[in-house]
C-alpha cells in the first residue's frame, strides 16, 4: 500500500506523539516509501516489489493497511494478485509492480 493509513498513523505517533492521519502525512509516507524502494532496488539486484492501492480515501488518498480484509487473490495491480506475485517469485519469475503509484500527486 503506497499510502498505508495505519503505518502512517504509527509513524506520526513516533514523530510527534500523536496518532494522526492527514493528506500531508500520506504524502510523507508515499515519499518515504519511494526512497525506501529506491534503496532496495539499488542495493538488491532484481528485487521484486508489489505496490498497490486499495481502499483509498477520497479526501486524503490514504489507503487501507496492507491487505487486511482483502483477498490475496484479488488483482490489486497490473492484473496480478499478491498470491500470484508470490507464486511467480517463488518459481523464479520475480517481478515488480506498482512503482508508478510512488509518483502519483494529489
Amino acid at each position: 500500500m503506497y499510502r498505508d493509513d495505519t503505518l502512517m498513523q504509527y509513524q506520526s505517533y513516533i514523530d510527534s506523539g500523536k496518532m494522526d492521519k492527514t493528506k500531508e502525512l500520506g504524502d510523507n509516507f508515499q515519499r518515504d516509501l519511494k526512497e525506501m524502494v529506491n534503496g532496495l532496488q539499488t542495493n538488491i539486484p532484481d528485487v521484486g516489489i508489489y505496490i498497490w492501492s486499495c481502499g483509498e480515501d477520497a479526501n486524503t488518498h490514504n489507503t487501507q493497511h496492507t491487505i487486511i480484509s482483502a483477498n490475496v487473490f484479488d488483482k490489486l495491480g497490473n492484473d496480478r494478485s499478491v498470491g500470484e506475485w508470490i507464486f511467480d517469485a517463488v518459481n523464479g519469475d520475480v517481478k515488480t509492480y506498482g512503482l508508478e503509484l510512488l509518483d502519483k500527486t494529489f
